[in-house]
């Protein structure tokens, strides 16, 4: 969340709880919710270690971080673990991600019933 009126943060470090690859589940500064469309949804971020969660040299008591690129102003951005092996060659999404679009389609299903 970068709640500022007018200064995006780049380079951007935050703590996540498991090592892997991570992306944009949900952005509302993406088109579809009125935003203008300011951060990059094809881009993914690997994570680097941190240390033992409650040790020295964590971050944020998490054992891996991500460094986000740009966290535009006045946005929400929530991230996922991507699905690593089988379930990714065949093509599921992650739970956010599935969540998400099913939430898309039926605000979209109701507005088509409203303009009816």
């Amino acid at each position: 969340v970068n709640l500022h009126p007018c200064k995006d943060l780049s380079d951007y470090k935050i703590g996540v709880r498991d090592h892997g690859r991570y992306k944009i589940c949900l952005d509302s500064d993406a088109f579809e919710f009125g935003g203008r469309g300011r951060t990059l949804h094809d881009w993914v971020y690997f994570s680097a270690p941190e240390g033992v969660p409650g040790g020295p040299g964590n971050f944020n008591d998490r054992c891996a971080s991500i460094t986000l690129k740009v966290v535009a102003s006045r946005t929400c951005t929530v991230y996922e673990k991507m699905l690593e092996g089988a379930a990714q060659q065949h093509g599921k999404d992650a739970p956010c991600a599935e969540a998400v679009r099913k939430a898309i389609d039926a605000h979209e299903a109701a507005a088509q019933r409203r303009r009816q």
